[in-house]
C-alpha cells in the first residue's frame, strides 16, 4: 500500500459524511477539510506548523506530528494559528459563523495533521497535501451528484 491510499483511507475516516445522523443536518465537516488543506497547500505544511510552533504551540504540533495521543488547541488557539481572515474567509466558504468555524477546525485540525504525517514527520514537498486535497475535492464533488464516479 503506497503513502498516497493510507492518508486517503484516513482522510476517509474524517471526512466522514456530509449529513449528520441524528439530525439530518449538514456537518460542514468534508468542506472544513478541503478548506484547511487548500490552505496547507498554499501556505505548505512545514510553514504553518513551524508558525504554530513560532506562537507557542510547537509541543502541541509535535503530538499531532508524532505517535500517541494528539494534544488539543483551543478555538483561540485556531484563531491565532490562522489569523481572523483567514478565519473569516473558511467561514464564507463553508457557511458558518467564523466562531463556529474556529471551534470545529480545533478538534478537526489535530487529526488532520496527523493523518498528513502518518509516519511522524511532514514529507518533503507538497505532494501529499495536493493529492490529499484533490482525493477530498473528488469525494466532495461525487457526494453531491448522483452518478458513480469515473474508475481511475
Amino acid at each position: 500500500m503506497s503513502l498516497l491510499d493510507s492518508v486517503e483511507g484516513r482522510l476517509l475516516g474524517l471526512i466522514g459524511q456530509n449529513v449528520d445522523s441524528a439530525e439530518g443536518e449538514p456537518t460542514h465537516q468534508p468542506a472544513l477539510v478541503a478548506a484547511v488543506l487548500s490552505h496547507l497547500s498554499t501556505e505548505g505544511m512545514s510553514h504553518f506548523l513551524n508558525g504554530l510552533s513560532a506562537k507557542g504551540l510547537g509541543d502541541v504540533v509535535k503530538f499531532w506530528i508524532g505517535k500517541g495521543e494528539n494534544l488539543p488547541i483551543s478555538a483561540e488557539g485556531i484563531e491565532s494559528a490562522f489569523g481572523s481572515d483567514k478565519i473569516a474567509s473558511i467561514a464564507k466558504q463553508v457557511g458558518l459563523d467564523p466562531a463556529e468555524v474556529s471551534a470545529r477546525l480545533s478538534t478537526l485540525l489535530p487529526s488532520l495533521v496527523d493523518r498528513l504525517t502518518p509516519h511522524g514527520q511532514v514529507e518533503p514537498g507538497g505532494d501529499m497535501i495536493h493529492q490529499a486535497l484533490d482525493f477530498v475535492k473528488h469525494k466532495l464533488s461525487a457526494g453531491s451528484s448522483h452518478e458513480e464516479p469515473e474508475p481511475t
